[in-house]
C-alpha cells in the first residue's frame, strides 16, 4: 500500500527539527534562538521535553515509513458532519478553563526580559506609559492596575499577569471555536485544538505583562469570525468591528486589511454596500484610536519605526539592526522566530503542499482567507526590523506570524484525517515538547536569566543599542534582587561602553549606595547630575552618601533639591526632615515631617521618626 507523500514530508522535517534542537541545546548560543531552549533547563526538565519530541519523531516515522501504514483520504468533509465534533457540558467546560488557567499561573514567567515586561510593569505601576500605539490594549492593562490599587493589592508581576492568563482564558474558548470552523471529526477536532494551545503564542499569556496578550485575543476574534463568514456567507458587519477591535489593540493589525478586503469583495455584495464596510472599517479604527488617546502623531512615530530598516539599509552599526532586511542574519531571525512560535503547524504546512504536489491546488474560500492573512503577517515580519535583540523581540512577530499557524494547522487536516491516529499522537506530542521547553524555561528565573544574558552576550550579532538596553534591563533585576555585585558588573559595562548616558552614572551611583559604598558613589552621582541636573531620584542618592559620610549641610541641599523638583513623595519630604534634624534645626524638621503626617498620614518611616526625635503630642523636640 502507498504511503502519503505528506506523511514522509513531515516526518522527515520532524527529525530534522528535533535535531536541530539537540544541536543548538547542546552549547546554546544567540544564533538559534528559536532551537537552544532545552539547553538552558534542568535535567529532568530536559528530559520531559525530549521524551515528548522523541515520541512524536518515532510516532511520525512509523506513520510514514513503518508497516501496514494506511493511506488516508482527504480531511474535506460535508458539513452534516459537524455534529461529530466533541461536544462538552457547560459545567465541565468551566472546570476544564480553570484548570487550563492554573495551569499557565503555574507556567507564568519569573522573569520581564522578553519584550518590555519591565517597562510595562515600572509604567503601570507608576501610572507612566508613554503615549499609546496600541491604544486599548494599554487601556485594558491600566484598568486592571487602578483596580489592583483600589482594592488594596500590590501592584507587581504576580498580580498583574492574571490579565495575561485571561487573556489565555479567552484565546483558549476563540481556539476551541477555530477548530471548530476548520475540521469535521472529532478525532480531527481534537488534534486541531491542541495544536492551537500548544503554539508558542501561549507563552504570552502565561503571566507575560505587555500589550500583546490582549491583542493576540483580538487577532484570534477577527480571524475567527472570518472563518464563520466564509461559512455562513454572511457576517461581514462582524468582521469589520473585529478589524477595528483588533487595529485599536495594536496598529499592527493593520496587516490583515487585505484579508478584510478578500472577504468584503467576496460573494454577491453592491459595490456601494461593498465601499461601505471599507468605509466603516477605516471610521471604526480610526474612532476606536483617537477615542483611547491615540492620535496621528503616535501612527507616523510608528510607521517611521517599521519602515526605518527599509530607510536605513544594511548599514553595520545602524540603530536599526547591524543587517538589512534583504540579508541572510533577518532571515534567519524570521526563521528562528517561526520555529520557536509555530514549528507544527509550519511542518504541517509544508507536508500539505508536498501531499497535494501534481494534483493541483483546490480552491478553497477558507484557505485563500487565511493565505492572505498569513501573507500579510509574514510581508510585516520580513519588513518590521527593530533596534533589540531579535529573540526579545518574538512578542511583536509572534502576533504577525499567528495567522500563519493557524494556516498550517488547516492545511494540514488531511495528514491527520479519520485513521492516522499515529499522526496525530505526532504532531501533538512534538508540539507539546517544543512549548514546554519555552515555558519552562521562562518559568524558571534561573534558565531565563542565564537564556537572556546568552541573547545579549559578547557573541550576539546585535546593536549597540540593544546590548545597552539588555545590560540595563540585566542591572535593574539583579539590583531588585538584592544581588549588588551582579548589578554593578553590568552598570559597570554601561558605563564603559556608553559614558555619555547620565542615566547609567545615576544607575551605578545607586548601586553602589545600596551596596554602603558610599563614598564611590558620590562621583557617580556628581557625574549624572552635571550631565542632567533635574533628577530628583539622584539628588536623593546623592543626600544619602553625603549623610552616611557625615557631611550634613551637603546632604540638606540635595534632600531640598529633590523635594523642589518632585514635592510630591513622602520619603523625598522624610529625608529633608531628617537632613534637618542631623543639622540641628528640629524646628524645621518639625515643619516638614507634620506635612509629611498631614498629607501621607499612614507613612511609617514618619512616624517613627516623630516618636524618636519630637514629642508627638506637641511635635516640639523631646527633652
Amino acid at each position: 500500500m502507498s504511503r502519503p507523500v505528506g506523511n514522509q514530508v513531515f516526518a522527515v522535517g520532524a527529525l530534522l527539527y528535533v535535531l536541530a534542537i539537540l544541536m543548538a541545546s547542546g552549547s546554546p548560543g544567540p544564533g538559534a534562538w528559536g532551537l537552544h531552549l532545552a539547553g538552558f533547563l534542568g535535567l529532568p526538565a530536559k528530559l520531559l521535553v525530549f521524551t515528548f519530541l522523541g515520541c512524536g519523531v518515532a510516532a511520525s516515522g512509523l506513520a510514514a515509513f513503518g508497516p501496514d501504514a494506511p493511506q488516508v483520504g482527504s480531511a474535506s468533509s460535508p458539513s452534516s458532519a459537524r455534529h461529530e465534533v466533541l461536544g462538552i457540558s457547560t459545567g465541565l467546560g468551566l472546570a476544564v478553563l480553570v484548570a487550563y488557567a492554573v495551569v499557565l499561573w503555574l507556567l507564568r514567567t519569573r522573569t520581564h526580559f522578553l519584550g518590555d515586561g519591565m517597562i510595562w510593569l515600572y509604567g503601570l505601576r507608576e501610572g507612566d506609559l508613554s503615549a499609546p500605539t496600541e491604544p486599548l490594549a494599554q487601556a485594558i492593562w491600566q484598568t486592571a492596575s487602578k483596580a489592583l490599587d483600589r482594592f488594596g493589592a500590590p501592584v507587581v508581576s504576580s498580580t498583574l499577569g492574571v490579565v495575561s492568563i485571561g487573556c489565555g482564558v479567552l484565546a483558549a474558548i476563540i481556539f476551541w471555536r477555530i477548530a471548530r470552523e476548520i475540521t469535521f471529526d472529532r478525532g480531527g477536532f481534537v488534534t486541531a485544538l491542541l495544536l492551537l494551545l500548544t503554539m508558542g503564542v501561549t507563552e504570552l499569556f502565561c503571566g507575560y505583562i505587555e500589550s500583546y496578550p490582549p491583542v493576540a485575543v483580538a487577532i484570534l476574534a477577527y480571524i475567527l469570525a472570518g472563518l464563520r463568514c466564509i461559512r455562513r456567507g454572511s457576517g461581514r458587519l462582524i468582521v469589520v468591528l473585529a478589524f477595528a477591535v483588533a487595529v485599536a489593540t495594536h496598529l499592527i493589525a493593520l496587516y490583515l486589511a487585505p484579508s478584510l478586503a478578500f472577504l468584503i469583495f467576496r460573494g454577491q455584495l453592491s459595490r456601494l454596500r461593498r465601499m461601505a464596510l471599507i468605509g466603516l472599517a477605516a471610521a471604526l479604527s480610526i474612532s476606536l484610536l483617537v477615542l483611547l488617546g491615540s492620535g496621528p502623531a503616535q501612527w507616523l512615530h510608528t510607521l517611521e519605526l517599521a519602515t526605518g530598516a527599509a530607510r536605513v539599509g544594511p548599514a553595520i552599526g545602524s540603530a536599526v539592526k547591524p543587517y538589512g532586511i534583504l540579508s541572510l542574519g533577518h532571515g534567519l531571525d524570521i526563521a528562528n522566530a517561526m520555529l520557536l512560535v509555530v514549528p507544527v503547524p509550519l511542518l504541517l504546512l509544508l507536508a500539505s503542499v508536498a501531499d497535494r504536489r501534481g494534483r493541483g491546488v483546490e480552491a478553497n474560500p477558507t484557505g485563500t482567507f487565511l493565505g492572505i492573512a498569513a501573507g500579510g503577517g509574514l510581508l510585516g515580519a520580513l519588513a518590521l526590523v527593530l533596534p533589540v535583540a531579535p529573540a526579545q523581540d518574538w512578542d511583536l512577530t509572534s502576533l504577525l506570524i499567528l495567522p500563519l499557524g493557524v494556516l498550517g494547522v488547516w492545511a494540514g487536516r488531511s495528514l491527520y484525517a479519520p485513521g492516522a491516529r499515529l499522526v496525530r499522537v505526532a504532531v501533538v506530542t512534538i508540539s507539546l515538547g517544543s512549548l514546554l521547553a519555552f515555558v519552562l524555561v521562562n518559568a524558571s528565573a534561573d534558565a531565563g536569566t542565564k537564556r537572556y544574558e546568552t541573547l545579549i552576550g559578547p557573541n550576539a550579532r546585535i546593536t549597540p543599542v540593544a546590548r545597552w538596553y539588555g545590560y540595563e534591563l540585566l542591572a535593574h533585576y539583579y539590583r531588585h534582587r538584592g544581588d549588588y555585585h551582579r548589578a554593578w558588573s553590568y552598570v559597570d559595562l554601561l558605563l564603559r561602553t556608553e559614558p555619555a548616558n547620565p542615566r547609567y552614572w545615576a544607575m551605578g551611583g545607586a548601586t553602589l549606595v545600596s551596596m554602603g559604598r558610599h563614598a564611590e558613589a558620590i562621583p557617580l552621582l556628581t557625574e549624572a547630575l552635571r550631565r542632567s541636573p533635574n533628577r530628583s531620584g539622584t539628588r536623593t542618592n546623592l543626600g544619602i552618601s553625603y549623610s552616611a559620610l557625615g557631611r550634613y549641610r551637603d546632604a540638606l541641599y540635595e534632600f531640598k533639591e529633590a523635594v523642589r523638583l518632585d514635592g510630591n513623595r513622602p520619603d523625598y519630604l522624610h529625608n529633608l526632615g531628617l537632613a534637618f534634624k542631623n543639622v540641628g534645626e528640629l524646628d524645621s524638621a518639625r515643619v516638614v515631617w507634620s506635612e509629611v503626617r498631614r498629607r501621607w498620614p499612614t507613612y511609617g518611616p514618619t512616624a517613627r521618626a516623630v516618636t524618636r526625635y519630637l514629642d508627638p503630642r506637641t511635635l516640639r523636640p523631646n527633652p
